[in-house]
């Protein structure tokens, strides 16, 4: 019998890490989170984890801060292609922010001095009762063991992550495995 992958929750900067790659990739980006962050998200498409979406992590994906004016035409159109490729091409399920996220959110925010988004990304893991939250922030980071967070484990992507099955993103180039995202949004009727 086949046992339900764990919920796991995915703060914005692993996406971003793990989906702009080549040169959307930001100047000076740590290759080693890149990688890391990457094999989280295999586990993603193979099927061993199944990701809560948070519409304030797909919100900060799509940002100015990362699709903005201020990134050159050709950087932006990468990484939008990137980021609608994958978030077409997996399952993810959305976590709805309601009052219980709306209320320990605040409390996070004030009683750690975090930013209110990160703040939501907490929250949602602890009360829709992720198995782990996977960030590179510091400020999040710290949290593991935290009272707040009752049993969630938050920790950066491991740096090893093996595959049960194998992953498309262990076979094949990044650059290919994008492009059949693509391909298959486009075919789905999905393309933009």
């Amino acid at each position: 019998m086949k046992t339900r992958p764990e919920l796991i929750v995915v703060d914005t900067c692993v996406y971003v890490d793990a989906l702009y790659t080549g040169n959307a990739r930001a100047k000076g980006a740590d290759e080693d989170r890149a990688r890391r962050s990457s094999n989280l998200l295999a586990k993603i498409e193979t099927g061993e984890f199944v990701a809560g979406l948070l519409p304030i992590v797909l919100t900060e994906i799509n940002s100015t801060q990362q699709l903005g004016t201020n990134i050159p035409p050709s950087t932006r159109h990468q990484r939008k292609k990137a980021i609608d490729a994958y978030f077409n091409g997996y399952g993810h399920i959305t976590l709805e922010h309601d009052d219980r996220v709306a209320h320990l959110g605040a409390k996070l925010a004030r009683q750690e001095l975090m930013k209110g988004p990160d703040a939501l990304v907490v929250a949602s893991a602890v009360v829709h009762e992720a198995f782990a939250l996977f960030s590179w922030d510091k400020k999040i980071l710290r949290l593991q063991g935290s009272a707040l967070v009752k049993n969630l484990k938050i920790s950066e992507p491991p740096a090893r992550v093996a595959p049960a099955q194998g992953s498309i993103f262990d076979l094949l180039d990044k650059e290919a495995v994008l492009k059949d995202f693509a391909d298959r949004a486009k075919r789905s009727g999905n393309s933009n």
